[in-house]
């Protein structure tokens, strides 16, 4: 693939490129901790991989998260690729650094991948080089640098077309074993398989045209056999990632979003207007991010049509431009008829977001950019048309393009647009003048690619605080934290934020996932996907008291004597409240708050604490029967739930109410709680139920003794096991099967990859 010194530098100078464009247009102005564009890589991303590669680096493996939301699944998160393999640079530096490295090595994968498939598709390496600046600096990408998952799918989708049309050129099991590996890279580290079917969808116009031309050219028999190396590549990648699509394929079936649940208006969030889309495609408008996506560049667009035009590859720049057509009506959602039929599609109404398919666009653009600075070059592989003739069409796209924004009333960016326009034409004229392998011409070249990163540079609004410079930010509330942790035990905390980002706890900033931050044990936390049942759960608490957007996980709540059983059946010993304003939380909840004592109040917060919270983990004598969800969550506010267990099957123990002086000897007490295992110590006179008030979860297992017990559901979301009278020891761990089987999967999957790479080798010599 890199043929040349000149290609190894070509991929060097993009490093480069990544590198100063982080330090200069990101780091450098990266300055607001409460900006919006960052919410949730403070909120979110960073936690997580915090959390996760410091177990990693201690030799666990994440399975299950206990500082959250009363305990929730963590490696199969479906916004986490912990075993993404480019995300090993977090096992060697510090998380907020290897943010920052993986943004810079992101950036440049996206710009080698698309460099390697214009120079596979035969064109110049001038035309390759700027093809990969016009794709990494995308407003469709740009958008992604504070999301690592996506920023992750976007960065491989220019090597799978890639290594797809090599294999259909010249099907090879090398060539399918690069295909698989790749496939399986990318589904690791991207977000769900949302990337992935959108990948899918432009492969199939790519695919079918293709396939026709390479008939023509090759014959039948050679295209059937790529397209049987293709399907073994397919399923061999998506094999190699099973480790992570079967428990992320398990968690969300249990959570609020499972696949296929949602309407056409929910799935449809974040659709553009197609008035929007127009006013922002020139010159991005001030305001939100998502629009600022749009914008494609002055000089890309024009490169863009002159490939379009003139290209040579027809069976490349059609089916490319009809994808990326495509993916930019499906992103105005449910207005146009193609997002109605993709919808209907297996699959098609699993993803929101339909503007994440944006990024197909910006990689056709890029696409027909690079075919279309071939067709200028004086030796490129375009049209081959001669002298000055070569620079009508891009110069005639650029001449019309300040004619439309005056059109589009973007007087806000007349003026640069105008520049771009007039500095462009002088560039694209002097590379069509000069031969790009001498120094002028590969200095025109440097220049243009210059110009390209500017103009596409300006649009991008990079000023949310990065965690590598967000220190004293996240120190900020320090020694609240450290007060509980001094106190804890395990005693969880609920902190009653609010999405005012001027409150001193607000939820949009390290609060949001305090449990993974601070080390203290959480009843609530930030989930995007959250479990169904807990969401429920919390809706039980009482209407919200100020406008949330949608489920995640945390629900601010009134505190009140009607909602108190559940409140206290998590375990909340603790609660942080902005000081001055308890009132807001708490409405009529005398009992408790009789009770608080106020341990703290610094830096406009206060924390309380309710010495007489209830233990995480107790034993009953009674449990009961009630299948029904509504009348369950109603019953859980009305009884006593020291001495009663409601579940939601029978459960094989004496359902007879025990008199109080048979329960007078009764003990749970917490011998050892890790992450992914619990020990209890119980002794009762008589039969008993124990309940622990972790989150219910069927990866769990249990012994008695020694001898596996079973679980049940218990008080709608926590786990409760039945217990013989006497003395005994109970242990709880963590070893879900669908991890087991996507193990299973992964090893088969690059077991194959292996055999595939070792098969083609045995077969060279044979063929020589």
């Amino acid at each position: 693939m890199m043929k040349s010194r000149a290609d190894l530098g070509i991929c060097l100078g993009y490093l480069l490129v990544a590198a100063a464009f982080f330090k200069i247009a990101v780091l450098d102005t990266a300055t607001d901790a409460k900006n919006l564009t960052i919410a949730d890589l403070i909120t979110y991303y960073y936690p997580m991989m915090k959390y996760g590669f410091s177990r990693l680096r201690h030799g666990d493996i994440p399975l299950w998260n206990p500082h959250q939301a009363c305990g929730t699944p963590f490696i199969a998160s479906t916004h986490f690729g912990l075993l993404y393999p480019p995300y090993a640079v977090f096992l060697v530096m510090r998380p907020e650094l290897a943010i920052n490295v993986n943004i810079v090595l992101h950036l440049t994968v996206a710009c080698v991948g698309m460099y390697l498939l214009c120079r596979h598709l035969t064109m110049a390496r001038a035309s390759s080089f700027v093809a990969g600046l016009v794709y990494a600096y995308q407003g469709s990408v740009m958008i992604k640098v504070y999301f690592p998952e996506f920023l992750a799918a976007a960065a491989w989708i220019p090597f799978v077309f890639l290594f797809v049309d090599r294999l259909l050129c010249e099907p090879s099991w090398r060539r399918c074993a690069t295909l698989a590996t790749v496939i399986a890279i990318s589904v690791l580290g991207e977000h769900g398989v949302q990337f992935t079917y959108f990948e899918f969808l432009a492969l199939i116009p790519w695919l079918l045209v293709r396939s026709v031309h390479l008939v023509r050219s090759r014959g039948r028999a050679k295209v059937m056999r790529a397209y049987v190396r293709l399907a073994l590549a397919g399923a061999s990648g998506a094999s190699a990632a099973l480790v992570r699509l079967i428990p992320t394929a398990e968690f969300v079936s249990h959570s609020w979003r499972s696949p296929g649940v949602l309407g056409m208006e929910a799935a449809s969030v974040m659709a553009i207007s197609p008035g929007a889309y127009i006013r922002n495609l020139l010159d991005p408008e001030p305001g939100p991010d998502l629009l600022r996506q749009v914008y494609v560049g002055v000089v890309p667009l024009a490169l863009a049509v002159t490939g379009l035009v003139r290209w040579r590859k027809r069976s490349v720049s059609l089916p490319v431009a009809t994808a990326g057509i495509g993916a930019v009506i499906y992103a105005f959602g449910p207005r146009t008829a193609l997002y109605r039929v993709v919808s209907q599609l297996p699959a098609g109404n699993w993803f929101r977001g339909p503007d994440r398919a944006l990024i197909i666009c910006s990689f056709a653009i890029a696409l027909l950019g690079g075919a279309g600075i071939d067709t200028v070059l004086p030796r490129g592989t375009g049209t081959g048309g001669r002298g000055m003739a070569r620079l009508l069409v891009p110069v005639a796209a650029l001449a019309i393009i300040p004619a439309l924004n005056r059109v589009l009333a973007q007087a806000h960016g007349a003026g640069l647009v105008a520049t771009y326009v007039v500095v462009g034409v002088a560039l694209i004229a002097t590379v069509g003048l000069l031969e790009s392998g001498r120094v002028p011409g590969a200095a025109a070249v440097a220049a243009l690619g210059a110009l390209v990163v500017l103009d596409l540079g300006h649009a991008q609004r990079h000023d949310g605080l990065l965690p590598s410079h967000a220190g004293d930010y996240f120190g900020r509330l320090e020694p609240t934290f450290a007060e509980i942790r001094r106190r804890q035990g395990l005693a969880r905390t609920y902190i009653w934020a609010s999405f005012d980002r001027d409150d001193p706890l607000s939820f949009l900033s390290d609060v949001a996932k305090a449990g993974l931050n601070h080390d203290i044990w959480m009843a609530t936390d930030y989930e995007p996907l959250s479990g169904r049942r807990i969401e429920t759960y919390m809706d039980a608490l009482g209407p919200v008291p100020f406008p949330v957007i949608g489920p995640l996980g945390y629900r601010p709540f009134l505190l009140s004597d009607e909602n108190l059983p559940l409140v206290e059946l998590m375990g909340i010993r603790f609660f942080m409240l902005d000081a001055g304003h308890e009132e807001r939380f708490v409405a009529r909840a005398p009992r408790l708050t009789a009770r608080w004592t106020r341990l703290l109040l610094k830096d406009g917060v206060s924390l309380y604490e309710d010495p007489g919270a209830m233990q995480r983990c107790f034993v009953v004598g009674h449990v009961e029967v009630e299948p029904n969800e509504a009348r369950l969550l109603d019953r859980l506010k009305h009884e006593d739930l020291t001495k009663i267990a409601l579940v939601e099957e029978r459960v094989d123990m004496d359902p007879a109410r025990e008199s109080s002086s048979s329960l007078s000897e009764t003990r749970a007490e917490i011998a050892r709680y890790d992450e992914d295992r619990v020990a209890i110590d119980t002794t009762a006179a008589e039969r008993g139920f124990l309940v622990l008030t972790d989150q219910y979860d069927p990866g769990w297992q249990a012994t008695v003794d020694g001898m596996s017990t079973r679980i049940y559901r218990t008080d709608y979301l926590f786990r409760g096991i039945p217990l013989p009278p006497g003395r005994h020891r109970v242990e709880l761990t963590y070893r879900p099967s669908s991890m087991i089987y996507g193990a299973i999967g992964t090893l088969l999957g690059v077991v194959t990859i292996a055999v595939l790479f070792r098969f083609d080798r045995r077969r060279t010599p044979a063929r020589s």
